[in-house]
């Protein structure tokens, strides 16, 4: 099968300074500098849905998409506000995770996203009118919105744009405040200290084994400043910790009380926006708690400044095919 190449030129924006995005923009676009392409030896063509590809080559394998799955994404919001009918200050996208579900064998697979991977991002006006389309770090797609629905659309198209245009139906923003909620209604979870916490919480000492209490889980979850490095690589990862030690509790109480599923959604309800009403949530929770777990996929990179000292975290071509195939595709019998 002939597959279309995709190009996207990479343009730096910051939503803060016309001035600098004007001149960002115009610098990288006659240097027609290429993030990433997908060429026939890789995936879908953009835009396409699952369902419109019979087969697609990767090296000598053939892969054939996905027909039954459900896509997820999982947002968490560098904010602690709840949720207002006006959000002054949307946050940026510190954590993102897409989960897809394949109903045909009852497994699911995520993938963590590094918040400073460079994509293409829709810059919005109020109304949600596109103004303009440049490469920057994807945890700017939710900032360019109203903190509400509007920022949760423009991150899952930002994510699907990133692969490959496959669609994500589904999806969960969280703000940070709510952190706190979700450790104590498990009860904490236990982790190892990897990384030098002195400056922001004294307690949580390197190379120990510690049960999160819910201010320390707020603390290791979200902090970066100040925490080793200072690097999201390193947050990411203890975000990855942390998921995986609370998934089997999540799953154990779901398993024992019904209602479990419910107490989540009511209790972070004031700090969530999603597409899933409580009844729906509470039957996807049973789902996963019973579905295999088919592990995490992580896409590879380069991590960089950029000319402005942010972090810019450019992912390796052939890993995001990789993720896609992984994500969307099962190989041909």
């Amino acid at each position: 099968m002939n597959c279309k190449k995709e190009h996207e030129n990479n343009k730096k924006i910051s939503k803060k300074s016309i001035v600098v995005l004007i001149l960002v923009v115009t610098v990288i676009a006659v240097l027609g500098i290429v993030l990433y392409s997908i060429d026939k030896s890789g995936t879908v063509p953009a835009d396409k849905k699952n369902s419109d590809v019979e087969t697609i080559k990767v090296g000598d394998k053939n892969y054939k998409p996905k027909k039954s799955i459900e896509t997820y994404l999982f947002m968490g919001v560098d904010s602690k506000d709840k949720i207002t009918k006006k959000m002054e200050e949307p946050g940026q996208c510190d954590m993102l995770m897409l989960l897809v579900r394949d109903t045909s064998d009852d497994s699911f697979i995520t993938l963590p996203i590094n918040r400073n991977t460079i994509t293409n991002v829709d810059t919005l006006d109020d109304n949600g009118k596109v103004l303009a389309t440049t490469p920057v770090q994807i945890a700017l797609a939710h900032a360019n919105g109203d903190g509400k629905e509007l920022s949760c659309q423009n991150t899952v198209k930002a994510v699907s744009k990133l692969l490959g245009g496959h669609e994500i139906d589904n999806y969960i923003a969280v703000n940070m405040g709510a952190i706190p909620t979700i450790n104590h209604l498990v009860g904490g979870v236990t982790v190892k200290i990897e990384d030098d916490f002195s400056k922001s919480d004294a307690s949580l000492k390197k190379g120990e084994k510690v049960h999160l209490t819910d201010e320390q889980a707020e603390h290791y979850i979200h902090d970066r400043i100040n925490v080793g490095k200072g690097l999201n690589d390193s947050r990411m990862r203890r975000q990855s910790t942390y998921v995986n030690a609370l998934k089997p509790i999540m799953k154990e109480k779901i398993k024992a009380d019904g209602k479990f599923a419910n107490t989540i959604y009511e209790s972070i309800n004031d700090y969530m926006v999603t597409n899933i009403d409580k009844g729906r949530f509470a039957k996807i929770a049973m789902l996963l708690a019973n579905d295999k777990d088919s592990g995490e996929i992580k896409i590879t990179g380069k991590e960089d400044l950029d000319e402005l000292g942010w972090e810019e975290f450019k992912p390796d071509e052939n890993s995001v095919k990789d993720a896609i195939t992984q994500l969307f595709y099962k190989q041909c019998d």
